[in-house]
């Protein structure tokens, strides 16, 4: 196969780390997928913010947002939009984890992201947060609903491409398949990614998100599993979603795990987090009510 080379400068704090030259024609999911160099995008972290950030420019200004798919819409702390033409239109507040969220809804101009431009744009700013919220802003799955959304964390790669997929042979079979439901807190207005499963044998509802560096479970699902006293963290031992099997899975036992979507028709007892997915590939597919999780590589 032609090589096809990816060079891609990645600026932090003002400074360039330099050039990475990655041959993405030999990355299996680009081949898979077929995504071009258009598509495919590098992404930063951090150890403050583990999971994938990508440059926003708003009016011109340069804000780092992590791509999640738990979250909605685009969602941006409310000291980065000062001196950004913001036209706000409502309050409204959301509990998150048991911890109470407050943003102001309004219109952003001149968004560009991905390779994609937006003249106007309805975000939420970010007022207030019992929850610590270190990014400067979120980009959720909304901006994707019509893509096919790879994060690859061992080469620090995000790949957006039209969807739905299509494999008139079948996916690959490097692929575990889950497929997700939507749970509609408020139609048309918010709604959390979940799909079902069994932790330790115990049925349970499972959501993914890069927010978390770590997975967090239930202690109301560690009690069910081992009963006694709850301790601080947890390790599944067996995860199974459908016909696929995960194993050893450390978990932190949140006390507010449940709170995660509180008005939703299924309370959500495990948050797969970073730690979960940074060594594979997560290739996320609304169109389809799919993810898939192949193994990573450099």
């Amino acid at each position: 196969m032609r090589k096809v080379y990816l060079v891609l400068l990645l600026i932090l704090g003002g400074c360039s780390t330099g050039e990475r030259e990655i041959d993405i024609s030999s990355i299996k999911w680009v081949q898979d997928f077929g995504y071009n160099t258009e598509e495919v995008f590098l992404f930063k972290v951090s150890g403050r913010i583990p999971g994938p950030q990508i440059p926003v420019y708003i009016n011109g200004e340069k804000l780092y947002m992590l791509v999640d798919p738990l979250f909605d819409y685009m969602v941006i702390k409310e000291s980065k939009i000062k001196g950004i033409d913001f036209e706000p239109q409502r309050i409204n507040t959301k509990m998150f984890l048991g911890s109470e969220m407050m943003f102001e809804e309004g219109f952003v101009h001149n968004v560009k992201f991905l390779n994609k431009e937006y003249s106007d744009l309805y975000i939420l700013a970010l007022k207030k947060s019992d929850l610590p919220f270190r990014p400067d802003g979120i980009v959720g799955k909304n901006f994707f609903s019509n893509s096919i959304l790879a994060i690859d964390y061992q080469n620090r790669l995000l790949g957006v491409k039209e969807g739905p997929l299509n494999f008139p042979n079948g996916i690959p079979e490097r692929y575990k398949i889950i497929k997700f439901y939507m749970d509609f807190t408020s139609p048309g207005y918010t709604s959390c990614l979940k799909f079902n499963g069994s932790i330790d044998g115990m049925n349970s509802v499972i959501t993914i998100s890069t927010f978390f560096s770590i997975s967090t479970i239930s202690p109301e699902m560690v009690k069910s599993i081992a009963g006694g006293r709850i301790p601080s963290t947890y390790t599944i031992d067996t995860l199974r979603v459908e016909n696929q099997t995960f194993t050893e899975i450390k978990c932190i036992v949140e006390e507010k795990q449940l709170d995660i979507d509180p008005e939703g028709r299924d309370l959500v007892h495990l948050t797969l987090g970073v730690d979960f997915i940074k060594d594979k590939v997560l290739i996320f597919s609304p169109a389809d009510s799919l993810l898939l999780l192949g193994q990573a590589e450099k």
